[in-house]
């Protein structure tokens, strides 16, 4: 696992905060992509094969592909360039990859609190720059944040936090 040490080279960069496990999955994304990225090389090389490249579809196709994995590989190529892997604060207060456990009255969530570039709020994973995420950050176990949502003000227990 790469710590980048040269942060202060580039003083206007922020450097990307990642949990262990954001990190690793970008790493795996990586490898993936680049699999695929051969196989897209491949099939426009097969498509430039089939002649009149001005009216070949398949060629258009394979062409835009391979553009959308190069685009990805430089974007996580730069994420990487500039990641540090963070550890969970062990203080009790919630921060950036702590694992915290809300409830809105109705029902538990539970939610990782993360950069920007590792959220997914479809896997429980809320950027501490989100409504949310700003909301919860610094606060401890059994506080109340209200929070204003699309659908107005909620209120947010805090459960736990690990």
């Amino acid at each position: 696992m790469k710590v980048n040490q040269n942060l202060d080279i580039i003083p206007y960069m922020r450097k990307i905060q990642l949990t262990k496990q954001g990190y690793e999955d970008l790493i795996q994304e990586e490898k993936k992509m680049q699999a695929d990225r051969v196989l897209a090389v491949k099939e426009l090389q097969r498509a430039r094969e089939m002649g009149d490249l001005s009216e070949n579809a398949a060629y258009k196709v394979a062409r835009s592909r391979l553009s959308g994995i190069d685009n990805r590989l430089r974007r996580i190529k730069g994420i990487l360039k500039w990641a540090v892997v963070i550890q969970p604060p062990l203080n009790g207060f919630a921060d950036m990859g702590s694992t915290v456990v809300i409830h809105d009255g109705n029902e538990e969530k539970t939610i990782v609190l993360v950069d920007g570039y590792e959220s997914d709020f479809m896997k429980g994973k809320i950027s501490v720059y989100s409504p949310i995420g700003k909301a919860l950050r610094g606060k401890r176990e059994g506080d109340k944040v209200t929070v204003t949502t699309p659908k107005g003000q909620v209120v947010y227990s805090l459960v736990s936090i690990n």
